[in-house]
């Protein structure tokens, strides 16, 4: 349920950023370019937070907004402050709607900021879970594969639909399938079952080697015949 959870707050916050990206985007185009790819970075959240949109940014000194950079991002803090003056230098003209994007931008990167505290509380929650497992410790000793997504493979089921597994739609503030008995059947394909095996075959025969465990308990896996999917002709 854990990690459904976090699948929802990721959403959540990928929609804010894309909000305070298509705001910067309508109001000043050069000001987007600078923020927009670090709009979850805590300097940006908190220039937007205490300043504003473009106008409020452009009213404060670069003394506070040194500062406020510096303290969140203290190797990039004054080259961030400097891409923001040249941006707001860009352009000249007040587009219609800037006033009201002051107002609105701080209360979406407070927002943000908000589901971002929330996502490292769960992913706290979710590594403490984790700990207890006894493949935890290879799973996450192989590249590219955090604590997140070891979650994810200790939790797969072949037959159990992911949204049921994971308590996604529970999660939701409006279930709309496995929560009210109706199962969606989101379950794994084939090709992802087959993936999952293959992996922790790999991962726990090197484990062996380093003297980590003594037996390899995925080479005795056996998959399932895969589904016969019917051909539209």
């Amino acid at each position: 349920m854990l990690v459904g959870y976090d699948d929802d707050l990721a959403a959540e916050a990928t929609r804010i950023s894309n909000r305070i990206r298509g705001l910067l985007t309508g109001t000043h185009p050069a000001l987007e370019r600078v923020l927009g790819p670090k709009a979850s970075h805590p300097a940006v959240l908190e220039i937007l937070i205490g300043c504003g949109g473009p106008a409020g940014i452009r009213a404060t000194s670069r003394r506070k907004l040194t500062a406020i950079a510096t303290k969140h991002a203290p190797r990039m803090g004054a080259r961030l402050v400097d891409d923001i003056l040249t941006a707001l230098d860009e352009q000249t003209v007040v587009v219609p709607g800037t006033t009201a994007a002051d107002t609105v931008l701080p209360r979406l990167a407070d927002s943000l900021k908000t589901v971002l505290a929330q996502r490292k509380t769960v992913a706290g929650e979710v590594e403490e879970i984790l700990d207890a497992h006894p493949l935890a410790q290879v799973l996450t000793s192989m590249p590219g594969i955090g604590v997140r997504t070891a979650a994810l493979i200790c939790l797969a089921r072949p037959s159990l639909s992911d949204c049921c597994a994971l308590g996604k739609d529970a999660a939701r503030p409006s279930p709309r399938c496995c929560a009210l008995g109706k199962c969606c059947q989101s379950v794994l394909s084939d090709r992802t079952i087959k993936d999952v095996r293959d992996t922790l075959r790999a991962a726990l025969g090197i484990a062996i080697t380093e003297e980590i465990i003594s037996k390899n308990v995925a080479s005795a896996v056996r998959l399932p015949s895969p589904r016969k999917r019917k051909r539209k002709w």
